[in-house]
């Protein structure tokens, strides 16, 4: 089983700025600003607009291309190469006769999968064998009158 993480970036001056292996304060020396202002244009905190034909230079584009079409298919195939879980399962105990733990892994799962898992955690809990929960004992009040 393979472990990795994936870091889903989804904005467009962080995308091409990161294809380039450069860094925000790279990237905001040649823009002449500070790094704290081009972090903002990053997050959309502050508008791009007086930047874009320093940026298209930065980022070989473009001025028209740096938010278009092209780099959100990019963003967005990006969210749907996720990785899909190797494996699904669940750990019941006769303890908790009325419950599973999930081991989900974070990705994409196919219905018909997520169907064959709640088909088998049901089967487990048929064939369980179940205690039945001790009844709970209070202590008789005492009448102080």
């Amino acid at each position: 089983m393979h472990f990795y993480e994936k870091k889903l970036i989804t904005d467009p001056l962080k995308k091409r700025r990161l294809m380039l292996g450069l860094t925000q304060m790279e990237v905001s020396s040649q823009l002449g600003i500070t790094q704290s202002q081009y972090s903002r244009l990053e997050r959309s905190e502050s508008d791009p607009t007086k930047y874009l034909m320093r940026l298209s230079k930065i980022f070989n584009c473009d001025p028209e291309e740096l938010f278009g079409s092209s780099i959100l298919r990019e963003i967005e195939q990006g969210f749907l190469d996720l990785p899909t879980p190797n494996e699904v399962g669940f750990i019941s105990h006769e303890n908790k006769p009325n419950e599973v733990f999930l081991d989900l892994k974070k990705g994409w799962y196919k219905i018909t999968d997520l169907e064959n898992l709640l088909t088998s955690v049901k089967g487990s809990q048929s064939s369980m064998t179940t205690k039945q929960p001790k009844p709970k004992i209070r202590p008789k009040q005492r009448d102080t009158r």
